[in-house]
């Protein structure tokens, strides 16, 4: 999925509005940006004043002056052929006559997302590698699972790595104890209004652990009913942008919120033990997950607190789930209690044993993997034709036939 767009409607025709919101619902990289106070959009739809058409022209020839990497979408009840050529000099690329068709303001987000993706392009390369960690059912150890392989990417990274740690349990704060940080502020913020969420705003909601480890907390109460619907979208889209590395501890619900993180990851990790009611649980987990995100995101299975002599019922298992496990995370109780309890990181209390070597070794699979997927090459959009293309096409052809009749 390309970057998140914000996009003004600022035009009085309710029809208009409407049939733009009616489309952001099926198009859900677009996100409404109330005003132009907090800053530019990447889309501004305007529309022409019928009784002084100057004054719009002079309102977009200034936009484009000032902020050109804001596209103009302009909008109108007539199609006049000098004002179309008009704004075709300045750089609009989108003209909708009204009445809107619903198709037409469809295709018209289509081909700017088609634009903005190419500009972006080698932004989009370089994006950061989200990891999602969710719990087959609820005490499978999926926060220490998450904590862990978070500090070990900026272990293994030597400080080069930027990572941050996603905490979607927002009814609980398990990540900011087991961290021993304070996080005032968070998903409470983030959710106040999305179109203001930017770069610099988000690194003000985030608390830093002194290993390096970034923390996106709840930040307040009151968030038990969840996030507003494209909120952790947006909030993950913006993280994987600034960071290498982005791990989400979805605990053991598939709320919406956390449908929408997983939407964005490069692979779902799902923490099971070799219990029968957590192999059951698992297994109902997958396919509820298959079903409500789809097949196409890769999907693992984690196996937490392994011991050597549990190769049988990894076996049968594995047969259960019908998936293979691709990651055994060995049973060290004691030092991982140790570590959740004391608000220290494994690597400080053990970092010679079996399970800090795990993470290790995981971590280093996936940094190379990060690494390669940032060479690999973006594809490209099919190119289709602009309603102000066909309709200056219809004009210009107009204008040719009465010259060719003179």
């Amino acid at each position: 999925m390309a970057n998140f767009m914000t996009v003004s409607l600022e035009c009085r025709s309710e029809e208009v509005r409407a049939a733009f919101k009616a489309a952001f619902a099926t198009h859900r990289e677009f996100v409404p940006k109330p005003s132009r106070v907090t800053g530019m959009p990447d889309m501004l739809v305007l529309e022409l004043d019928e009784h002084n058409p100057a004054r719009t022209l002079s309102e977009v020839r200034t936009i484009m002056g000032a902020a050109p990497r804001t596209e103009v979408v302009l909008t109108s009840k007539h199609a006049d052929p000098h004002i179309m050529l008009e704004v075709m000099r300045m750089g609009v690329k989108e003209f909708l006559p009204q009445p809107v068709q619903t198709k037409d303001v469809e295709d018209a987000l289509v081909r700017f997302k088609t634009r903005f993706t190419t500009q972006n392009q080698h932004a989009e390369a370089k994006l950061g590698a989200v990891f999602a960690v969710l719990g087959g059912k609820a005490g499978l150890g999926t926060s220490s699972v998450a904590l862990n392989l978070a500090m070990s990417f900026q272990q293994a990274g030597k400080g080069k790595a930027n990572t941050v740690l996603v905490d979607m349990n927002l009814a609980s704060n398990d990540l900011t104890l087991y961290l021993d940080v304070a996080t005032p502020r968070g998903w409470q913020d983030a959710s106040q209004d999305v179109s203001r969420l930017d770069p610099s705003m988000l690194q003000g909601l985030l608390a830093r652990h002194q290993s390096g480890v970034h923390l996106l907390g709840p930040g307040g109460e009151g968030l038990d009913e969840g996030l507003a619907p494209g909120c952790a979208l947006y909030t993950i889209d913006l993280l994987r942008s600034m960071f290498d590395y982005v791990v989400v501890d979805c605990g053991s619900k598939l709320a919406p919120a956390t449908e929408e993180c997983i939407e964005l990851s490069n692979v779902v990790y799902i923490v099971t033990s070799l219990s029968v009611p957590s192999i059951r649980q698992t297994k109902r987990m997958t396919r509820l997950l298959q079903d409500r995100v789809g097949l196409g995101i890769p999907v693992e299975i984690v196996i937490n607190r392994y011991r050597s002599r549990d190769a049988q019922l990894l076996k049968q298992a594995e047969g259960v789930l019908q998936m293979k496990a691709s990651w055994l995370i060995p049973n060290d109780y004691i030092s991982v209690s140790q570590s959740l309890d004391g608000g220290k990181p494994l690597f400080e209390l053990a970092p010679r044993s079996e399970v800090v070597h795990s993470f290790m070794k995981k971590a280093a699979e996936l940094m190379d993997w990060s690494n390669r997927k940032k060479g690999s090459i973006v594809n490209q959009p099919e190119k289709t034709e602009s309603v102000l293309s066909r309709l200056w096409s219809g004009v210009a052809n107009g204008v040719r036939v009465k010259a060719g009749m003179a």
